[in-house]
């Protein structure tokens, strides 16, 4: 067994993802290998599929960032804005308005470590159905999408989305959607505050697809949530008086007393000092097993684990961790 690691974008040698799918095996199993594709810089591919390849659990395929080129390695991680900004760090950008901009039918496929952007009324920016075993994680995921739609759609049975940003930039679409039995854990999931909820929803889940897990998730500016099947154990943070289908959620909340910035055009989802998500998520390090954040500060960095993709520190504990980081 070994790991085909290709690196695709800009003045390498394979420059669009289209170009990467072309090389993938069919029979992933077969061919005895796990492949990745290590992206640097800035790709624009539109509608583009991950579907048809045979993969398992040992043999698979995993999309991220090269190592060094993530918002998670940038030197200023910790003090950076926690937005989209592609100065960052390796990223996906498109302007499609028609189709999602990554669809993803494979199973044992991972996303991770990058930052995705639709400037377009994109179809789903991430069009996740119907498989299994897909993983969404340490990721940035911004977007423009149509009236109605999700910034992410997750159906994989046992699939899980985690310590990822969701930001929907449109009033009358929905934030996530994760359905057949699959999880969502510490991600914020939000709208700026100068948008306004419209009529949408942030996150929910078609009952009949299974029974869903959204655990230690900040959902904001939102006007409601969809009802489904959740399971009991919330543990999530909302400016919404209602979470539908779960519980041990703090609700009600102020949206402006839980992040650095909440305004569109300058926004930062880091958490603030005294938001009431800090120390109030509970521990989960069977679906987060590193048990880190988004940007790998360790959790919990407090008394417990803190609510959504942003692990709260004070200034001494970023300042010693970058220490460590980069001694």
């Amino acid at each position: 067994m070994a790991v085909i690691a290709t690196d695709v974008g800009p003045a390498q040698t394979i420059t669009t993802f289209a170009a990467w799918l072309v090389t993938l095996p069919g029979n992933v199993v077969t061919a005895g290998n796990s492949y990745v594709c290590n992206i640097i810089g800035q790709l624009a591919d539109q509608n583009q599929a991950l579907t048809g390849h045979n993969t398992n659990a040992t043999f698979n395929i995993t999309v991220t960032a090269k190592a060094g080129q993530s918002f998670i390695d940038n030197a200023n991680r910790l003090t950076n804005a926690l937005r989209y900004n592609s100065a960052n760090g390796a990223s996906w950008e498109s302007g499609n308005g028609h189709s999602p901009m990554l669809a993803i039918a494979d199973p044992y496929t991972t996303i991770s470590r990058m930052q995705f952007y639709s400037t377009g009324q994109t179809l789903r920016l991430l069009f996740i159905d119907n498989t299994s075993n897909v993983t969404v994680e340490y990721c940035i995921i911004q977007s423009v999408q149509r009236n109605g739609q999700e910034v992410l759609l997750m159906g994989s049975s046992g699939g899980v989305v985690r310590n990822c940003l969701f930001v929907s930039m449109t009033s009358n679409a929905h934030g996530i959607r994760v359905d057949r039995s699959a999880v969502a854990v510490n991600c914020t999931i939000v709208r700026p505050s100068d948008i306004g909820p419209g009529s949408s929803d942030g996150f929910g889940t078609i009952g009949a697809y299974g029974t869903s897990t959204l655990r230690n998730c900040a959902v904001f500016g939102f006007f409601n949530s969809f009802t489904g099947s959740w399971t009991a154990d919330g543990h999530n943070c909302t400016n919404l008086s209602t979470v539908a289908g779960s519980t041990s959620n703090l609700v009600s909340k102020t949206y402006a007393n839980q992040f650095t910035n909440t305004v569109s055009t300058t926004q930062d989802w880091r958490l603030k000092t005294g938001a009431d998500c800090i120390n109030a998520g509970v521990t989960d390090t069977t679906n987060v097993p590193a048990a880190n954040d988004i940007v790998v500060t360790a959790r919990p960095s407090g008394a417990s684990w803190d609510i959504g993709a942003w692990e709260f520190a004070s200034a001494a504990a970023a300042y010693r961790a970058r220490v460590v980081r980069w001694r």
